[in-house]
């Protein structure tokens, strides 16, 4: 009986890159018992964090909406019988936005500057990332074959074998840490 022999590998891509884009991911809320005020109010927040960009040198449609939501609000309290019953505070309206640009320290600073004078106060999260994210991961995939080809061979010649041909690649990938199963043929 001839039973083919075969290595499996897993081999990880690392790749460091400098920062080339700025995403300011921003949260504005508005409550209030009446559903037109709140929507007055989020829309007041909204046309005046526009207005603190485009100040800045944005242009209105460069900040992007990315989930709007309005719900209802209650609070619980006892009655005088000691049961818990809901009270409606109000409506809350919750709108979430993104704004993306190249990175540049100076503007990183002036956007930030001009979000902090905001009557609105949103909630703000700044991430550091790559543009063309495509190419990192075609990167990555690169690294972690040549990762797994490496460690395929260490271990074919420990084992007194040849590193025959790939046979296959399970891949799982994710842009900040690539995983990819080879196995390989050996011949002894």
């Amino acid at each position: 009986i001839f039973m083919t022999r075969t290595i499996t590998i897993k081999g990880v891509g690392k790749l460091s890159l400098k920062p080339d884009q700025v995403v300011v991911s921003l949260t504005l809320n508005a409550t209030d018992k009446n559903y037109d005020k709140t929507m007055d109010t989020a829309a007041k927040h909204l046309e005046q964090l526009r207005g603190a960009l485009v100040g800045i040198g944005f242009t209105k449609d460069d900040l992007k909406t990315t989930n709007f939501n309005v719900n209802t609000e209650y609070e619980s309290e006892r009655d005088k019988n000691g049961n818990y019953k809901r009270i409606f505070i109000g409506y809350s309206v919750t709108h979430q936005l993104k704004l993306e640009f190249d990175f540049d320290s100076q503007r990183l600073s002036r956007t930030l500057g001009a979000i902090a004078g905001c009557i609105a106060e949103p909630e703000l999260n700044v991430q550091f990332t790559v543009k063309d994210k495509k190419s990192v991961n075609a990167a990555l995939l690169e690294n972690a074959c040549v990762n797994a080809k490496a460690k395929a061979g260490i271990l074919a010649k420990a084992s007194g074998v040849t590193l025959g041909d790939l046979i296959s690649t399970i891949g799982a990938s994710c842009i900040c840490f690539p995983k990819l199963s080879m196995i390989w043929r050996t011949i002894a």
